[in-house]
C-alpha cells in the first residue's frame, strides 16, 4: 500500500527544499521525511501531471503509470524514509514500463550518490 502526499504544502516544500533529478520520462523530487521514531518509514509518494502532458485522459494515464511504478519501487532502499514526488513529462505516456523502472532506478542511484558526496563534504 502506498502512502500518498495530497497536501499542497508538502509539494511546495519538496519543490523548494528537495533534491531534484530529471529523467526523460519524469522529474524526481525527494526529501527525507521528518521522523520522530527510530524505525524506518515507508516512502510517501506524490504524483503531478500538468496540462503540458495533454488532456485529462492523458494526465490520468500518466499518473496511473507513475503510481504503478511507485508501487513496484516502494521497497527500494533509497526510497525508505523519503517523500518522493514524480512529475510527469510527455514521454511517460509512450515509454515501455521497463524503461520507466530503469529511469527511476537511475534517478535513485544518482540522488543517493549526490547525498553521499554531500555527507563526505560536510564531514571534511
Amino acid at each position: 500500500m502506498l502512502t500518498i502526499l495530497k497536501n499542497r504544502n508538502d509539494f511546495v516544500n519538496l519543490t523548494k527544499n528537495g533534491d531534484k533529478w530529471v529523467c526523460r520520462s519524469f522529474v524526481v523530487l525527494t526529501l527525507p521525511q521528518s521522523s520522530t521514531s527510530d524505525t524506518s518509514q515507508p516512502p510517501a509518494w506524490g504524483f503531478t501531471a500538468s496540462k503540458k502532458i495533454g488532456n485529462a485522459v492523458k494526465r490520468n494515464r500518466a499518473k496511473r503509470r507513475m503510481r504503478a511504478l511507485a508501487q513496484k519501487m516502494n521497497t527500494h532502499p533509497y526510497a525508505r524514509d523519503k517523500q518522493i514526488v514524480l512529475i510527469a513529462r510527455e514521454s511517460v505516456l509512450t515509454q515501455p514500463f521497463a524503461v520507466l523502472e530503469k529511469d527511476l532506478n537511475w534517478a535513485f542511484r544518482k540522488l543517493n550518490e549526490r547525498h553521499q558526496n554531500q555527507k563526505k563534504g560536510a564531514a571534511s
